[in-house]
């Protein structure tokens, strides 16, 4: 196609570059532009407080150093400033790669824009980029640009210093972001192992598998000395009484703990419960043709639009290539799926994690595990004479967990809903604006956009949102850690 056949056309960076803007603007409108409001759940926010105020417990130096910054003020400004920072700076990395990367066309680099659940969806949703792992996945993104652009760099000593930041780079945010949120051992570890990796194939081939082994076994050591600090109920009251009468009144309407600071309390059994309970109701289907739909999404695009590292190379080696990369980052993120309830944001967490390696390995580095044979493994693993009683227990469990929902299966996020409240709210200014002498009433446009949708979406999402967008609480907000 032509438009996988010129990966550095004007036409790539004008689509990246508009989309960029775009993203960055919305952003920046449901962040700064009120900055002490929310217009995004308040578990979310609270996540970002949790603080050291009653000891040294995991995933608190976010908050500690914007408790330093806000000295007993709102701190709602302030997470608003970072949330658009760490997004900004995301979709700049991101754009970045898409464009230094010479097997991506222009509609490879748009796509992957668009990935399901990726920058697009993150600002059209109003959803996941406010969370505390869009740090990682900045992180992902500038290792990956940094040894893209080492490769660019003519053999010598930019490249070699390129390399060496690097690696610095990979063992001081490593440490960092595992104080900021303890899932970095599950999102930013794999990452940065394949990028070691891929650095240890140039500069130190002998012992490139062993330098990768000991940064993964010390990062399970520090996640394993971080989760002895998970607190308890009365860390939690002390973290509440602690932050600004208007940061709790954002999380919560009555004035009990909420949010992410009162999951502190929360004994490992129930964590486990809220995973069961995803399976138990039949969510997890869903869940599955999320992940399933990422996939065909991300090979479709590599197949289709992307350019091969030599004329040899076919678009079956892409897509093999891209589905083990895939898989290792599923492997990676796969504990999480069992510890946490929000699989939404784990599977964005393997997309986010799984694109900016395509850019950086362009289907030519290779990989740290080789190729899986998967029907062999499976024979190995289930012989024959079994093979009746495992399918037999796989269908009972699908008889036991499948649900059809009767109607109304929605997601987290605002998406169609808020873009149609804004058109329509702006359509009725602008008929206000355009006839002063008559008098026009806003309330039919304001009922359309009530009866626009179903009612339980509204009591769902958007019961308590004011007129110009803001939320001060979400009605029946699911838990998210």
């Amino acid at each position: 196609m032509v438009l996988a056949k010129s990966p550095t056309s004007p036409l790539k960076w004008l689509g990246v570059a508009l989309l960029s803007d775009l993203l960055i603007y919305l952003c920046y409108r449901h962040t700064v532009l009120s900055p002490d409001a929310l217009k995004w759940t308040p578990w979310a926010f609270s996540d970002w407080l949790v603080n050291y105020s009653a000891g040294f417990v995991r995933r608190g130096l976010a908050g500690y150093l914007i408790g330093l910054y806000a000295r007993g003020q709102p701190a709602a400004p302030i997470v608003n400033m970072i949330v658009l920072a760490n997004f900004a700076t995301l979709v700049l990395a991101t754009s970045l790669l898409l464009i230094l990367s010479r097997r991506l066309g222009a509609l490879a680099a748009i796509l992957f824009m668009l990935v399901p659940g990726g920058l697009w969806s993150m600002q059209f949703g109003n959803e996941f980029y406010y969370r505390k792992e869009l740090l990682f996945y900045v992180y992902i993104a500038l290792i990956c640009l940094i040894y893209l652009t080492a490769r660019r760099t003519a053999r010598g000593p930019a490249s070699n210093l390129l390399d060496s930041l690097n690696c610095g780079l990979i063992a001081i945010l490593s440490v960092a972001l595992s104080f900021t949120h303890e899932a970095f051992l599950f999102i930013g570890a794999v990452p940065s192992i394949i990028v070691l990796y891929w650095i240890g194939c140039i500069r130190w081939p002998a012992s490139r598998m062993s330098v990768a082994l000991f940064y993964g076994i010390a990062m399970l050591g520090l996640f394993l000395t971080l989760m002895m600090f998970k607190g308890d109920e009365n860390s939690a009251r002390m973290i509440w009484r602690g932050l600004n009468p208007a940061d709790r009144a954002l999380i919560s309407n009555n004035g009990e703990i909420a949010g992410g600071i009162s999951a502190m309390g929360w004994s490992t059994m129930r964590e486990l419960g809220e995973t069961l309970h995803v399976v138990l109701k039949g969510t997890a289907w869903y869940y599955l043709l999320a992940l399933a739909v990422s996939l065909s999404y991300i090979l479709a695009t590599t197949q289709l639009f992307c350019i091969d590292p030599d004329r040899s190379a076919t678009a079956a080696h892409r897509s093999a290539w891209t589905a083990r990369l895939f898989a290792l980052c599923a492997v990676g993120v796969a504990p999480l799926f069992v510890v946490g309830a929000d699989w939404g944001r784990w599977i964005v967490a393997i997309n986010m994690m799984t694109i900016p390696l395509i850019c950086a390995g362009e289907f030519a580095s290779l990989l740290p595990f080789p190729p899986l044979d998967l029907c062999a493994t499976f024979a190995r693993i289930a012989p024959a004479k079994c093979l009746g009683v495992i399918c037999g227990a796989a269908l009972l469990l699908t008889a036991l967990t499948f649900r059809i929902p009767e109607c109304c299966l929605v997601g987290s996020g605002d998406g169609f809903t808020t873009a149609e409240r804004q058109l329509l709210a702006l359509v009725s200014r602008t008929l206000r604006d355009k006839s002063p002498g008559q008098v026009v009433s806003a309330s039919p446009i304001h009922d359309a956009t009530v009866l626009s949708f179903p009612r339980q979406w509204a009591s769902t999402r958007l019961e308590n949102v004011p007129a110009d967008g803001s939320v001060k609480a979400f009605g029946r907000t699911p838990k998210c850690e």
